[in-house]
């Protein structure tokens, strides 16, 4: 033809396998070759791909050459050289226990005599398992570009981060495209060109988490194009580890007592395991109980205890592998036929402001007197006292979380356990308060959709959807106020929304159910 240089011709034998490719053709005698129609009697799977990658599983999946319904799947180090064969009855096996920021060989086989005698060639590839957790990801955007619109000719970019190769970015067919790749943060990056039949029609860009562009480039040559270093600073929202309070004990008697504790976990991360370790304070080993109790509350009821004598605990939570504790509380037994100091009840706020926190409880008969102690979360007690049923705490910090806990003191002269703790947050009466009680998202949780409204005169610059790993998953095109964002196709669970205005960001959680 008149230009060679755009044909490209494959050779497929019956069974799927690529005889002979080439690229630019001259006319005469390309390749020969002796045609092979018989069928195998056990044809292997004709497609293998790796998914759902992170540091420690993949998953495999293949196509069937034909209707065999038994397969073996086999993996390995890629620089090992003994194969981990595994048998399937599926289409799909997850892969587990793989050691991160590795590079690992997979390949599949069919078995279509239940003797085993009989299994086909194999189809393979190969893949590299994640060098962090999802939760230290975020996502950077290639920006694809054929100026001829045939597709880059076969041409991609690999990805690759502390040399693993992490994704590879290609575009097949028509004269733009547009891909995301979720990147480990701080980490070193590369991104390499192999090279397609003209490199003069390629160009790209990349930009950050942020929309900071990092690299652009046109006509490329093949290899190394640039290395840097990847920041998700702001790329979304922060999870919080959840932490865990050891309350105050309650119903104290001479043989038993009810440990108590509060978890505060504001993003839902999900708790494996909640409980205490308890001691005699003096000479005693820790022993372990499991809590129980829903919502952010639990406890757990001692019994056969020894009559006035103290005792230690404290709580603790496991999460993502993980086991913290909360501080240390003690407790003495009441002496044998001592009755109790009942402990305050209806502990609530009247006004919250900025700086002071007023609070109530109720007042039980034959209490003289009650003890107040409150501390910025996880913070160092202060105590006051009062003679009334009621209390102002003064010179607090503003947009500060406090925990407070009340004290009954009896006229027997016995004082009562602390009350459960009281969770207060004062107001912020700054810029942040304002902004974030200009933006509204409705309705919550939600189904279909959810809209955002913006009141006053705000100009807002982006709008984006993360979920709880802090990877985007929605740019969202601003056009109207209240803006709807269609939430059909997202997967249930929680879900932030990022509102970037010009007097400052906001970000909204919601539900998908």
């Amino acid at each position: 033809s008149q230009y060679n240089g755009e044909v490209t011709i494959t050779i497929i034998d019956p069974f799927g396998t690529t005889l002979h490719s080439i690229n630019t053709p001259y006319q005469g005698t390309i390749y020969t070759f002796d045609a092979n129609c018989l069928v195998p009697t056990c044809p292997a799977p004709t497609y293998i791909a790796v998914s759902n990658v992170d540091m420690n599983n993949a998953t495999v999946t293949w196509t069937p050459g034909g209707d065999e319904a038994n397969w073996n799947v086999e993996y390995k180090e890629s620089s090992a050289a003994t194969w981990t064969v595994v048998p399937v009855t599926s289409t799909s096996y997850t892969i587990t226990g793989l050691t991160a920021a590795t590079l690992y060989d997979v390949r599949v086989q069919a078995e279509c005599d239940p003797t085993n005698s009989n299994p086909s060639t194999y189809v393979s590839t190969t893949f590299g398992t994640g060098i962090c957790a999802a939760a230290d990801q975020c996502t950077y955007t290639f920006n694809l570009s054929d100026s001829y619109g045939d597709g880059w000719n076969d041409g991609f970019i690999t990805v690759q981060q502390n040399g693993i190769t992490v994704a590879t970015v290609e575009m097949t067919s028509g004269s733009t495209a547009t891909e995301t790749v979720s990147l480990c943060d701080n980490i070193s990056t590369s991104l390499i060109w192999n090279t397609g039949m003209y490199d003069s029609e390629v160009s790209f860009s990349v930009n950050g988490p942020d929309g900071t562009v990092v690299y652009t480039a046109s006509s490329v040559s093949s290899g190394t194009l640039t290395t840097f270093t990847t920041d998700c600073g702001g790329s979304g929202p922060v999870i919080t580890d959840p932490t865990v309070t050891t309350d105050a004990a309650t119903s104290i008697a001479q043989t038993t007592a009810t440990l108590n504790a509060t978890i505060t976990n504001p993003d839902n991360v999900t708790i494996t395991a909640k409980g205490f370790e308890w001691k005699a304070t003096t000479g005693g080993t820790y022993t372990q109980v499991a809590g129980t109790g829903t919502g952010n509350t639990f406890s757990y009821n001692l019994s056969g205890l020894t009559p006035n004598t103290g005792y230690t605990y404290k709580a603790f939570i496991t999460f993502n592998g993980t086991t913290v504790y909360g501080s240390e509380v003690t407790f003495t037994t009441l002496e044998q036929g001592a009755e109790p100091c009942d402990v305050p009840t209806g502990l609530d706020t009247t006004n919250v402001a900025n700086e002071t926190i007023s609070i109530t409880w109720d007042a039980n008969s034959g209490v003289n007197s009650w003890n107040i102690q409150y501390r910025p979360q996880n913070g160092t007690w202060t105590s006051a006292s009062s003679n009334t049923n009621n209390y102002t705490i003064t010179g607090l910090t503003g947009s500060t979380t406090y925990e407070i806990q009340v004290q009954a003191v009896c006229a027997n002269g016995q004082t009562s356990d602390w009350s459960a703790s009281l969770v207060v947050t004062t107001k912020n009466v700054g810029i942040d308060s304002w902004l974030d009680g200009s933006v509204t998202l409705y309705p919550n949780p939600a189904k279909e959709y959810v809209d955002i409204r913006v009141d006053g005169d705000l100009n807002v610059t982006t709008m984006e959807v993360y979920d709880v790993y802090g990877k985007l998953v929605n740019t969202v095109n601003v056009v109207d106020n209240p803006t709807r964002i269609n939430i059909s196709d997202l997967a249930n669970g929680m879900y932030f929304v990022r509102v970037t205005t010009e007097a400052g960001m906001v970000t909204k959680t919601f539900v998908k159910k």
